[in-house]
Parts: structure tokens; C-alpha cells; sequence
């Protein structure tokens, strides 16, 4: 796990921090055979089959869940973290995108303090989907999907998307 100083430094500026590998080999296998075992609760959507709250239906992630944010707090210098909501996609190579969107205007919170942690089970490249993120766009406030914030403009703004181009299975942004 990369949890250098500049970890939390570069969350607090740019709003995302890629905290490198998180899960051994054992815990990504655990990680995977639990994934699959809740499967059958997934709903299908355009791009993604979700599985809402898969830490409720499996001991396993509800336990992967603590670890994860544990190291999240020691990483960013936080001291604690509550969670809220936890769902897993299941997004194949190639299917639809998600349009750009902030996660905050998608859950019912009273503030944009929440944070996303998400771990790769896969290798993730750019040919099979990897990761774009709008640094400092927190900083404008709540934004739905529409409300200015299309392909790469922001408030007549045009902004340049920073990607993650390659993670790791078992790695953690």
C-alpha cells in the first residue's frame, strides 16, 4: 500500500489518491469467490449487474469492508471513517461507459463529504476500462449528470480528464 505523506496530501488537493496494492493474493482470491457468491443478488443496469450492500449478505466482504477502511484512514490521516453504502459492479470489458458524474449527486447524503473506494479485480487497462477522474471538481459543488458538467466542460471550462490507465487486481483508489 503506498501511504507515503503525500498520500493524504494529494487527496486533500486533488480529491482522488491511489493507495497501490491493498489485498494479498489470499485476500483477492477470498475477495473474488465472495463476489461471486452474491452474484445472485445483482440487479441489471445499462453498464453494470450492482450488488447493493454485498457486506450484509457476506461475512467475507462485510470483513474486507473493515480492513479496507482502516487502511484508508492510516493512508489519508483521517481517523475514522462510517460507512454508508457498499455496492459491487460488475462491468464487462467493452460494455457501455458511465457517463461523467460525481458519486455524491447519486446517493442520498446531506453534504459531499462521502468518499468511493474502489478496488480492481482485474488487471484495468485502457483497452479494457480504466478509470477518469476530474481533479477538483468537489470544489464546484453538487453537479448532476446535465447540469453542466458534459464531456469535458465545466461552467464553459474545458478541463482535461487525468486517468488511471493501469491498476493492479487488489489495488485501491
Amino acid at each position: 500500500m503506498n501511504s507515503s505523506p503525500s498520500t493524504a496530501a494529494d487527496f486533500a488537493v486533488r480529491g482522488a489518491a491511489e493507495l497501490g496494492r491493498v489485498l494479498d493474493a489470499q485476500q483477492l482470491a477470498a475477495a473474488r469467490a465472495a463476489h461471486e457468491a452474491v452474484l445472485e443478488f445483482a440487479v441489471d443496469g445499462p453498464y453494470a449487474r450492482i450488488v447493493h450492500d454485498p457486506g450484509r449478505k457476506s461475512p467475507a466482504l462485510a470483513e474486507l469492508a473493515g480492513h479496507l477502511g482502516r487502511l484508508t484512514c492510516a493512508a489519508l490521516e483521517i481517523p475514522e471513517l462510517a460507512l454508508f453504502h457498499d455496492h459491487l459492479l460488475f462491468k464487462p470489458s467493452g460494455g457501455v461507459d458511465m457517463d461523467w458524474h460525481q458519486n455524491y449527486s447519486y446517493l442520498p447524503l446531506d453534504r459531499p463529504h462521502g468518499m468511493t473506494l474502489w478496488v480492481a479485480q482485474d488487471d484495468i487497462t485502457t483497452e479494457n476500462g480504466c478509470l477518469y477522474y476530474l481533479f477538483g471538481s468537489r470544489l464546484l459543488g453538487e453537479r448532476r449528470a446535465g447540469w453542466g458538467m458534459t464531456g469535458r466542460r465545466i461552467r464553459g471550462r474545458v478541463c482535461r480528464p487525468w486517468m488511471w490507465p493501469r491498476m493492479r487486481p487488489g489495488g485501491l483508489r
